[in-house]
């Protein structure tokens, strides 16, 4: 019990809960509450957080519209890379930023190429989006922030470390049985 209050205050002092610190460390109250249910160690959540927002930082330095384009996770140092590449040079470039940044140990891609809307509308991406993570967080068997979710092109992809074998094969259930999506990508990692 005593471990649990400790992560609380850590949060919520780095992130200041709702003061306007939680824009200039990247920690909300969100965040304090991942912290809690986050198996591992504050030094490696760190580190992953650091690799994600340097990552993130180095996108919009190059090219504004790959922070949109592309989501990125870290988790015990693999980086995954989700989202759309306009071609072989761009996609390029985005690996040789992931894979330059200091404390990697590997780089997952998962890449479509960008299309013209077509079928899979912004809205119906992220009614996806939101349909999964709903899912996600009214399930009494998995603790939904620990579940990254991001649609590509009405492709759902889940990324993050879960407890049990049961909580991740839950999870990857609701994303392959979301209306509208196309396909589900597992990235989820279980620790027992």
């Amino acid at each position: 019990m005593r471990g649990w209050w400790w992560l609380v205050m850590v949060g919520a002092l780095l992130g200041g809960c709702v003061t306007p610190t939680t824009f200039l460390h990247g920690t909300s109250v969100y965040d304090a509450y991942a912290i809690t249910v986050d198996r591992r160690s504050l030094w490696t959540m760190a580190s992953d957080k650091r690799i994600k927002l340097f990552i993130q930082s180095r996108l919009l330095q190059e090219n504004t519209s790959d922070i949109y384009y592309v989501g990125v996770e870290s988790f015990y140092g693999t980086v995954y890379l989700l989202g759309e590449y306009e071609d072989a040079a761009h996609k390029e470039r985005l690996l040789r930023i992931a894979n330059e940044t200091e404390g990697i140990r590997e780089v997952v891609a998962y890449f479509h190429p960008k299309a013209t809307q077509g079928d899979c509308t912004t809205y119906r991406n992220l009614a996806i989006l939101s349909d999964v993570k709903t899912r996600l967080f009214q399930d009494k068997h998995i603790y939904g922030s620990n579940v990254h979710v991001h649609a590509v092109q009405c492709h759902v992809v889940l990324a993050g470390i879960v407890q049990t074998k049961m909580e991740r094969e839950r999870a990857e259930w609701i994303a392959y049985n979301t209306p509208g999506a196309r396909s589900a990508v597992s990235y989820l990692r279980a620790l027992y």
